[in-house]
């Protein structure tokens, strides 16, 4: 039989009382009664394979070896516990017993969970450990007095089974040797005990620094090491290094890793071999999907389909927003993925330097709401599992730039391509389709407001509507999603539909002439204008009242839980319009920069005033068409013209002439104001996008400044400069006063001729060095003056590098044309010296002084 002192790792009785004192509280006599109960029987277990070691100072035989078992009193258990040594040493010399058995650590049998049942402990990998001094460990005053000569401190690292080397699980012998040399380097002491899936080391020492050092040491001497690489922008990597190296050497330290950037960080070099790699078709390991093993009948023709699909999806191009470098992480899985993550957010957004657009033609826009899920909660998901951000358009249009965008890490994004292959194939098996006839005007009910019975129909069953188009014929919906629940959702939607009464009111009848052409503007009014006396409509008859947004509409529709309560609505609407007399209206050409400038309003006061009491004139800008936005709608309500109406023909025409002859007279008044007021400018500069982070510079610090200098003088009209409008992304749209635009049009053709010119110029390396003392300074926080050094045109590089131990200088490495590089030496140079020319004074300042 095999002894106790044989155990390759000390069982550490006095580090499991502890640790289930902490969590029993020393005070509960019925859970202390309950941990020695178990505790016996696990003894009488042990004891049953393993013989006592023999010693003049072992506890009496009732207690079999265990001081838990020799104190059964409160006090006498702790001191028990306390004076139990916590450590794995050195082995005792052993005498020749029997052939030694193997201990599996991950038996439950041979390691049962002590004290009452436990959930699974949190993983090291998502937090690298529990630090605590053992005295708040047991809750006890008397427990610190009794250990701190020996263990004052003490620290836990939980590790997942199955992260530990396999060989250490399956081999005892060999992790109390990796243990014990961790013990030797820290001059620690360490215990290990075993929970569900998990193996928990705890770390001792007589101080915090020994004990975090050694904390530190256990993963790497239990897990794997393992190798990540990280794609950051060449820019960054001042960014990573720090001041005199500081940054990467308190990583390296915090992580036990070890990070290497490639010892030739040529800017071109990484973005070439993604660029080779693309065009081979080289890729990441293909993600295990189970719609590959699909058999069928046609299993030859889908997995040839299929095949045509991953080539596809390698072949799809990846861009980068500028050079990048590789950063290769190795060390423990955990200390290696905590290294990365801190990384990522050093470098911060410009951490996405690589950017794919996957087309239609590798994933179907009918299959981007199941991509997106319910509140876009799946792409969140895919983003969190696959390291990258997603972006899918908002609807399932066919337009050709609906494209999905994957932006992330070169490697990730690479990846991501042929994932979203499986996410394709996965969704094509598992979803199906139908259609309902539906009417016309009962399709918006469908949608909810901004969308939400959609995300209802997609919460509940999973599927989505595809409903046509408003301008389109057709009357039949499609419901789309697996087919479990593609009964369930046609059978909501249908509820949804039916589940509303709608009734119809025309407005040509109150229109001038019934002039269709008048209707969208009257309906525009009502919104606008009339919004307040709607609502309260609504209100009073709990139901909607919904004016067509499409000029091509003149009807509104009344929405109400029943056809009664519809009409109603529908009368008094059709009451309050009647009430403000025929609707007459014309339209100006003014700006809409000068739609609300004091002389125009000034303009129409003075024709209200002219007007017959019972008369009304108004504005309205017709902003929500695109096509008007330079058009002021002037529009008149006449009572008289529509009491002429009820009484023939001719006295119906003469009114109506004689009220638009007037409106006619007021709307030239109007228009000649605007005119006068201010002189508007279009312009439309052709500016590649390229260009556009010079126009917008950091921050938008450049647009703001060129706003700020055409605007000087401020007033009533607006400048507005527009980057990627009108009609192309490489365009800039400005709008203002005549003045200001051309001020504004000469800053930035200058922008785009100095980007021009630069483009064209050979590229030079210039090299120099500063005291390494303000590398820091030139960073900036963040790496905010290094980013409005690139922001500067003809920059393609900027780095500071890194300081070795006790260096003076730091090395200082500009890329870009030869007036570029030259500009950005001399800000650094003059940086540095007025720094060096700076005094810094310490003073020592008493504490209960140092807020006065």
């Amino acid at each position: 039989m095999a002894s106790y002192d044989q155990l390759p790792v000390a069982i550490d009785e006095a580090a499991l009382g502890v640790d289930l004192l902490a969590q029993l509280g020393a005070d509960d006599d019925a859970a202390l009664q309950q941990m020695l109960r178990e505790i016996s029987a696990h003894e009488a277990e042990l004891a049953a394979n393993y013989a006592m070691p023999s010693s003049s100072s072992a506890p009496p035989a009732a207690s079999v070896g265990n001081p838990l078992l020799a104190a059964h009193h409160d006090d006498d258990l702790i001191n028990a516990l306390m004076a139990s040594p916590a450590a794995i040493a050195e082995p005792a010399k052993k005498k020749p017993t029997k052939k030694q058995e193997k201990i599996d650590l991950a038996s439950a049998e041979a390691f049962p969970t002590l004290g009452a049942p436990q959930a699974a402990p949190k993983s090291v990998f998502s937090s690298w450990s529990n630090r605590t001094t053992l005295a708040q460990t047991t809750g006890k005053s008397t427990a610190n007095a009794s250990v701190s000569a020996a263990h004052k401190f003490s620290e836990s690292v939980t590790v997942d089974v199955d992260d530990v080397v396999p060989v250490l699980v399956a081999n005892p012998d060999q992790m109390s040797k990796a243990l014990r040399e961790v013990a030797r380097k820290s001059e620690t002491t360490i215990s290990m005990t075993k929970r569900t899936g998990a193996l928990v080391f705890m770390v001792s020492g007589k101080t915090r620094a020994k004990v975090e050092a050694g904390a530190k040491l256990v993963l790497p001497a239990v897990c794997p090491k393992i190798t990540l690489s990280v794609t950051i922008p060449a820019s960054a990597r001042g960014l990573i290094v720090g001041s005199g190296g500081a940054t990467i050497k308190g990583l390296q330290d915090r992580t036990a890793t070890k990070i290497d950037f490639p010892r030739a960080a040529r800017a071109g070099d990484a973005a070439a071999s993604d660029e080779s790699a693309a065009d081979t078709g080289a890729t990441s390991p293909e993600p295990e999907a189970a719609v590959r093993d699909d058999e069928s009948d046609d299993s030859d023709a889908d997995d040839e389909e299929t095949d045509v699909l991953y080539a596809l999806a390698r072949r799809v191009p990846i861009e980068e927003d500028e050079p990048s470098i590789a950063v290769t992480i190795t060390g423990a899985k955990h200390g290696v993925h905590l290294a990365r993550d801190e990384i990522l957010s050093i470098v911060g957004p410009r951490a996405a330097v690589a950017k794919a657009k996957i087309g239609t033609d590798l994933f179907p826009t009918t299959l981007y709401p199941f991509l997106r899920g319910v509140r876009n909660a799946r792409v969140h998901d895919l983003e969190a599992q696959w390291g990258v951000k997603i972006h899918v358009p908002p609807t399932s249009s066919t337009d050709e730039n609906s494209v999905i965008v994957l932006a992330g890490d070169m490697a990730d994004v690479r990846a991501a391509r042929e994932r979203l292959v499986d996410v394709r194939l996965q969704l094509e098996q598992s979803t199906t389709s139908a259609d309902v006839t539906i009417e016309k005007r009962k399709h918006r009910f469908l949608v909810g407001a901004d969308g939400a019975h959609l995300a209802e129909l997609m919460e509940k069953t999973g599927c989505v509507l595809d409903i046509p188009a408003a301008n389109d014929a057709l009357t039949s919906v499609t419901v789309r999603g697996p087919s479990a629940t593609i009964g369930e959702a046609l059978a909501l939607t249908l509820a949804k539909a039916n589940a509303v009464s709608v009734a119809e009111l025309d407005l040509v009848p109150h229109c001038a002439g019934r002039d269709a052409s008048l209707a969208p503007i009257l309906a525009r009014y009502l919104a606008v204008k009339d919004r307040a006396q709607l609502a309260a409509i609504e209100s009073a008859h709990g139901a909607e009242i919904m004016v067509p947004r499409d000029t091509a509409s003149t009807v509104v529709e009344i929405v109400a839980k029943s056809l009664d309560a519809a009409n109603n609505v529908k009368a008094q609407l059709q009451a309050h319009i009647s009430g403000k007399g025929l609707f007459l209206a014309t339209v100006v050409p003014i700006p809409s920069e000068v739609h609300r400038h004091g002389a125009v309003k000034a303009a129409i006061a003075t024709a209200r005033d002219a007007l017959p009491e019972s008369a009304e004139i108004a504005t309205v800008s017709l902003k929500a068409d695109s096509d008007l936005a330079d058009e002021l709608a002037v529009v008149m309500w006449d009572p008289v013209a529509l009491a002429a109406t009820k009484k023939g023909k001719k006295p119906a025409q003469a009114a109506i002439a004689a009220a638009n002859a007037a409106l006619k007279t007021h709307a030239d008044a109007i228009l000649a104001v605007a005119k006068d007021a201010a002189e508007i400018a279009v312009e439309v500069l052709e500016a590649p996008r390229a260009v556009h982070k010079y126009i917008l510079g950091a921050k938008g610090a450049s647009l703001k400044a060129i706003h700020a200098a055409a605007h000087a003088a401020g007033g009533e009209v607006p400048l507005t400069i527009a980057l990627g409008k009108p009609e192309s992304a490489d365009q800039v749209l400005i709008r203002g006063l005549k003045s200001e635009v051309k001020v504004a049009a000469n800053k930035i053709k200058a922008i785009v001729n100095a980007a021009a010119a630069a483009a064209e110029q050979p590229t030079i390396t210039k090299e120099f060095d500063i005291s390494s003392k303000y590398s820091a300074h030139i960073i900036g926080k963040g790496g905010v003056h290094m980013a409005r050094f690139m922001d500067q045109i003809g920059v393609q590089k900027v780095e500071v590098g890194n300081a070795t131990p006790g260096a003076a200088t730091v090395k200082v490495t500009i890329q870009g044309t030869a007036s570029a590089a030259k500009d950005i030496e001399k800000q650094i140079r003059e940086k540095v010296a007025n720094l060096e020319d700076q005094t810094t004074t310490t003073l020592a300042v008493p504490a209960d002084r140092a807020n006065t």
